[in-house]
């Protein structure tokens, strides 16, 4: 083979892998499942419900965003977590709760009364350099945060 072949050969490969990064798609590492949260008192730590996770051993982020229902104005943002092993089997809590869900971030901890919509995302990392990165979202229902007449 000539000199041009293998440079054409290379062009291929290259376009090949590019095009298998692009098309594999983030649900072939995690269940976007729902996400839940129930209607709570201004400095409650309500329960969720939460039905997706990875379906295969990865490493990833998340962070999570709290919308005003009415204006979607982000009122509040969690950092985005540090990159992390996800794995199918891993152990959550048996009830999951708000703080453990945005890792006891106080701005959205302290949200004032109003309606609110949740979205997580989480960026996947797939092992193999060449692969980029995959991301998933979900978005909760319109909750409400009733005022706690006991807070100032």
């Amino acid at each position: 083979m000539s000199l041009l072949n293998w440079k054409e050969i290379g062009i291929w490969v290259v376009i090949g892998l590019w095009f298998l990064s692009v098309s594999l798609p983030a649900s072939l590492w995690y269940k976007t499942g729902q996400l839940h949260i129930p209607d709570y008192t201004q400095g409650t730590n309500p329960s969720i419900v939460y039905n997706g996770g990875p379906v295969r051993n990865f490493k990833g982020s998340y962070g999570a965003v709290v919308r005003s229902a009415k204006t979607g104005e982000i009122v509040a943002e969690t950092p985005q977590s540090s990159i992390f092993s996800y794995k199918p089997n891993a152990a959550r809590p048996d009830l999951l709760k708000l703080d453990w869900w945005v890792n006891s971030h106080e701005k959205t901890m302290n949200l004032p009364p109003g309606s609110y919509t949740m979205e997580t995302c989480w960026t996947i990392r797939p092992p193999l350099f060449f692969l980029m990165n995959k991301y998933t979202c979900a978005e909760s229902n319109i909750f409400t945060v009733a005022p706690n007449e006991g807070i100032q």
